[in-house]
């Protein structure tokens, strides 16, 4: 993997964070795939299609920040838990969610980002790693 897969993504964390959606974009591939396995299902592909998506988010939820609380190595993917946080734009309400995700990585850029994962467990098992 390596370990330059995880700077990768602690880049394109930092691009997200700053809101830079272009210089967090450029960690991905053309036709970068997003699946979330939660209730939202919120699937989609292509750099266009993930930058209305986060736009979207940024516009609910303009103060959204994701500290990753920890990388586990798994060759060519990475499983990532994510502490995301942000306050509502109309409701001012605090939002604190925990995410469990995998990266897949080709060529230094991301090819599949999978979220919503039920647990860690799960994001795990789907990348078949053990502990």
């Amino acid at each position: 993997m390596s370990e330059e897969n995880v700077e990768t993504l602690r880049r394109a964390n930092a691009a997200l964070n700053a809101h830079d959606i272009d210089a967090w974009l450029s960690f991905s591939d053309p036709e970068v795939e997003y699946v979330d396995h939660s209730e939202m299902a919120e699937s989609t592909s292509g750099l266009e299609a993930l930058r209305r998506l986060v736009e979207g988010w940024l516009e609910v939820l303009p103060g959204l920040r994701m500290d990753v609380e920890e990388y586990v190595d798994a060759g060519d993917r990475v499983v990532v838990r994510e502490l995301w946080t942000a306050t509502g734009a109309s409701s001012g309400l605090d939002y604190r969610q925990l995410f469990f995700s995998i990266y897949t990585l080709r060529a230094g850029k991301v090819v599949r980002a999978e979220s919503g994962f039920p647990d860690w467990a799960s994001a795990l098992a789907a990348a078949r790693v053990t502990e």
